[in-house]
Order: structure tokens, then sequence, then C-alpha cells
């Protein structure tokens, strides 16, 4: 991966891809970057034949297919570094979440990534604020809309009786601008889970690169629990999170927040 071929396309790209930036910075930082997503990829454990849609996105100039595939090898390496007994799901032609835990719980992962609209790249070039709403429509819209891939995959893990947990990556740029909706995801899920009990949790995650080491925002990053889900997650298994834990209707609705003892997390 990013071989003699590729270095030398790269080289040639414009401002508006990622590859522009790591090329800028190749002898430090943007060579940083590159060689840990090499490791990475070299050990996610799929055959080569399976990886090769991996490895076509993750050396793609387009910014939607590098990031979409660098988040679920980042992903990857978070599971592995945190001690998961994980495994990538081969597709086998069907609607399958991404990744298989088998301990500490057996539950399945879908990673997904919220892109920004090309408004939000020109508001974010000036610093204008994102809008939140639009944002909160667009993350609906892509988990529950039934006749979507995602909620394909979802279902999957309910038909196996098991937890699924969706793991929704939210950046700007390569280097992980931020859109911090976090709170405001908090405050729409409860009614959105009492319709869809076959999801267990959301886990929003900010990643960020910094001096080319990929790291993952703990201050931000949360998870949300759903008090109606068919098939609960423990609560504890994901403990360097922020934490949002809803009461039902019936219980007498609320939300108690655990917040994260951790600032980052280098992967």
């Amino acid at each position: 991966m990013f071989d003699q071929n590729w270095m030398k396309k790269a080289n040639s790209i414009k401002e508006n891809s990622w590859a522009y930036e790591v090329m800028q910075n190749i002898k430090a930082s943007g060579g940083i970057y590159l060689e840990t997503l090499r490791i990475w990829f070299d050990n996610f454990s799929l055959e080569d034949k399976q990886k090769k849609p991996l490895k076509r996105h993750i050396e793609s100039f387009s910014n939607e297919e590098h990031l979409g595939a660098v988040n679920e090898l980042a992903w990857w390496s978070f599971l592995k570094k945190y001690s998961f007994d994980a495994e990538p799901v081969p597709s086998e032609n069907s609607s399958r979440p991404d990744f298989r835990v088998l301990s500490p719980q057996k539950f399945f992962i879908e990673v997904t990534t919220l892109n920004l609209s090309e408004q939000e790249l020109i508001n974010k070039d000036n610093l204008i604020e994102l809008n939140q709403a639009e944002n909160i429509s667009r993350i609906i819209n892509k988990i529950f809309n039934r006749s979507k891939k995602k909620y394909k995959q979802i279902l999957f893990a309910y038909g196996q009786n098991q937890p699924c947990c969706l793991v929704l990556f939210d950046y700007a740029s390569w280097s992980g601008f931020g859109t911090q909706l976090y709170h405001c995801l908090a405050n729409d899920l409860l009614d959105i889970y009492e319709s869809h009990r076959e999801i267990s949790a959301i886990i929003y995650i900010e990643r960020y690169v910094k001096n080319g080491n990929i790291k993952l925002n703990c201050k931000y990053s949360s998870i949300y629990y759903n008090p109606y889900a068919y098939f609960p997650l423990e609560k504890n298994i994901f403990h360097c999170f922020q934490k949002y834990e809803y009461k039902t209707k019936e219980d007498g609705q609320g939300v108690t927040i655990t917040h994260s003892q951790l600032d980052s997390i280098c992967l």
C-alpha cells in the first residue's frame, strides 16, 4: 500500500484532497500517518482478497472514501488496543455489520461516518458554526431509514439475537476538525430509541490527527445506551468515553452522564 506509483500520483494532487496535506509533510507527520495506515492494514484480520476494497478506499484521493476506510481501521485498532476479542465480518455480498465482538460480551459493531455537506465545508473554512439540526437529521436518516444498507446491517445482528452498536465517526478533514454535536445528539435520541429497539447503543467518535498520530478525543466521544433495546449492551464495556444512560418514559425519563477520565487515546 502507498507504493511508488501511488506516491507519484499523490505528488500531483491538488489542495482539496487529504493526500495534499500528507504529501506536503511526507518527511514528518505525513509519513507517520501513511506508515500507521500501512501497519493497521497489514494487521487487519481478513484474507487479502477480502481486503482489496478496503485498500482501494484507503488509497483513494477522495476524502469521503479515504476517511471512511480509515475510520474502520481506526476502530479496529481501538478494539485491539483495549483487548477486545473481535473479528472483522466478511460481507459475502450481503448486509452485515463490520465487526463481531466475542468478549467481554457478544455483540456486533457497524462503523459509519457522518460526512460534511459542501455548504458545511465552506462554513468550516470561514469558522462559521455548523448546522447541528441538519447534522442530526442526516444522522437519523442514515441510520434508521429502513430501505438503506446501514439499517439492514443493524437488522442482521437483531436476527442473530445479539446487541448491535453503531459507531459514528464525525470529522471534516483528515486532520480531524470536529463538529462537536455530541451534546445535541444526546438530547434527540430517547424518542428515536423507543421506536428502534433493535439498536443497542450509538457511539459518537471524534477522531483527529496530531503530528501524524491518529487519536480519539475522549472529552467529546460519547456512548448513548438505548434503554428500550431488545438486546442491551453492558454498561461498563466502553469506559473510556463519555457515557449517557437514559431512563425510559415509564421510569420518569432523564439521563445520567458519566464523564471520561481520559483526554484522548492515541491509536
